[in-house]
């Protein structure tokens, strides 16, 4: 800490792995292929061999937002060993800004949890694929720690401060409803980590809008099996007028106050 750290940057560094030569090129279409890899996301904090860099090091001290990004969205450590963070090198070579974006995001633990820094699409891609909004760390026994939802819910109550406060800016990133501004992307997270509603079901995984279907089915199902019982129970008696159809207030109740508890938001 304290003192620049240097690259070769756009030099191929001998001993290094194929992750850390791209991050040293700036190969960002490279980067995210590699990082789609298990293999390589297994070994992300590596070092080269050359200089006992990381790859999320060598981003630091070059201040390239994106691959720093891109790195601890994949699971990069800022404190790979004693000596180097990657927070104190991007400080000491003139990145503040970014050293203390990564000091901020360090106790992040899965891509959702950068909402705040990501678009709406990258969002609804990762929600699309699976990405449970509250996802929690794997030693987070207690269920104290941080999820998407609730780091998602901090930032969208610092957005309506401002915009209580009177910031136009503010009041655009949160509730322009076709933008991509981060205020719309925490408010998706934080919406879609709400009870199941109607609203946002197009956003919930495949499975588990199979499931939603199935228990509407059901609830139909209760509420038909009613109005043939009061039918039934109506012709039993003389001069009975019967009673109306129930099925559709059994659907609304069903949909109200069943679905949103029954559902969670990736079904297995």
């Amino acid at each position: 800490p304290g003192v620049a750290v240097g690259t070769a940057e756009g030099v191929p560094l001998s001993g290094t792995t194929p992750l850390a030569t791209a991050v040293n090129n700036r190969n960002k279409s490279v980067v995210n292929f590699l990082l789609s890899l298990e293999r390589v996301r297994e070994t992300i904090d590596t070092k080269a061999v050359v200089n006992g860099f990381t790859p999320l090091i060598t981003a630091s001290a070059m201040g390239d937002y994106k691959l720093c990004q891109m790195l601890l969205m994949a699971g990069a450590s800022t404190r790979p060993h004693a000596t180097l963070e990657a927070t104190a090198v991007a400080e000491a070579n003139g990145y503040r800004e970014l050293g203390a974006w990564m000091a901020g995001v360090e106790q992040y633990h899965c891509p959702l949890c950068f909402a705040s820094s990501l678009s709406v699409r990258a969002v609804r891609e990762l929600l699309g694929e699976g990405a449970d909004p509250h996802e929690r760390r794997a030693d987070d026994v207690d269920e104290r720690g941080d999820t998407p939802f609730t780091i998602a819910q901090r930032h969208v109550s610092q957005i309506m401060l401002a915009y209580n406060g009177g910031s136009e800016n503010a009041s655009a990133n949160a509730f322009a409803c076709d933008g991509v501004g981060v205020g719309n992307a925490s408010r998706l997270v934080y919406t879609c980590g709400l009870p199941w509603s109607p609203r946002h079901h197009k956003l919930r995984p495949i499975r588990t809008r199979r499931f939603v279907a199935f228990l509407l089915l059901v609830g139909n199902r209760c509420g038909t099996a009613i109005d043939e019982a009061r039918c039934r129970a109506s012709a039993d008696e003389e001069g009975s007028g019967g009673g109306g159809q129930t099925s559709g207030v059994v659907c609304q109740i069903w949909t109200q106050h069943v679905l949103p508890f029954a559902v969670s938001w990736n079904r297995d």
